[in-house]
């Protein structure tokens, strides 16, 4: 989370191990948009954001951005919404702009049955399943139930069901490397594409705490020494385009 600072400063509203937040996030800290963090929790949060959304009905979910009054809901508006508003080289160049809107929802189908994956750990372990609350609640009674709770909320919100994660997620991991196919980046220059490959692995093997915080349980069931030995070279590939173009808050 960044530092304090004026009432106006960006407020991304946000779950620390979301592959979607963190999406989002990269977006802001690579056009040096000033923002605070505010980490949300599933279900019992549900309230405060739809508040926060200006959405008292139909769907709410995060990352959502609040500017002043203005409301951006989805990681890739907010990626959108930070290239219009930002600093840095565009994430969007407008040659590749509909590659990148194809690629997004290809990608969706990868992160979903991520989502699905986090939910099968969760329920397999207390300790994962706390893992994904706030630090303050995981000591509490029913800590686990609770985050099974919010993670099944989650789940009927974005119908995440089924049993085919791994299956998906294996041929997920071949496209990207068929999108890099040993280059820097998916296009000529980095973009949100590359975000969207990079934070695709985060379900093959995480990245660094410096940049997304997991719990250690959480870290060790997401990471498949086999898949990792398989995909080698995309944990590679990921890790430099981290090292070279995710900034860490200020």
């Amino acid at each position: 989370m960044t530092g304090p600072g004026p009432r106006d400063r960006l407020r991304l509203y946000a779950m620390p191990y979301s592959p979607w937040s963190e999406r989002a996030r990269w977006a802001l800290l690579h056009h040096r948009l000033p923002f605070e963090e505010i980490v949300h929790t599933p279900l019992v949060g549900e309230l405060a954001l739809r508040m926060h959304a200006r959405r008292l009905t139909g769907k709410v979910t995060v990352p959502l951005l609040r500017d002043g009054k203005v409301a951006v809901m989805d990681s890739l508006r907010i990626a959108e919404y930070a290239d219009r508003r930002g600093a840095g080289t565009r994430l969007f160049p407008e040659a590749h702009a509909a590659d990148i809107a194809r690629l997004n929802e290809r990608a969706e189908v990868i992160f979903q049955a991520g989502r699905r994956k986090l939910r099968a750990l969760g329920n397999a372990s207390d300790e994962v399943a706390r893992e994904f609350l706030p630090q303050p609640l995981r000591a509490l009674p029913f800590a686990a139930a609770s985050s099974r709770l919010g993670s099944a909320f989650i789940a009927r919100k974005h119908a995440a069901t089924g049993d085919d994660s791994d299956s998906v997620l294996h041929t997920g991991f071949a496209e990207v490397r068929k999108l890099i196919e040993g280059r820097a980046f998916v296009f000529d220059t980095f973009s949100y594409a590359d975000i969207l490959a990079a934070t695709t692995l985060q379900f093959l093997k995480p990245v660094d705490d410096r940049y997304v915080k997991l719990g250690p349980k959480t870290r060790e069931a997401l990471t498949n020494p086999a898949l990792v030995s398989e995909f080698a070279d995309l944990v590679a590939w990921r890790d430099a385009l981290y090292a070279a173009h995710r900034p860490l808050p200020s």
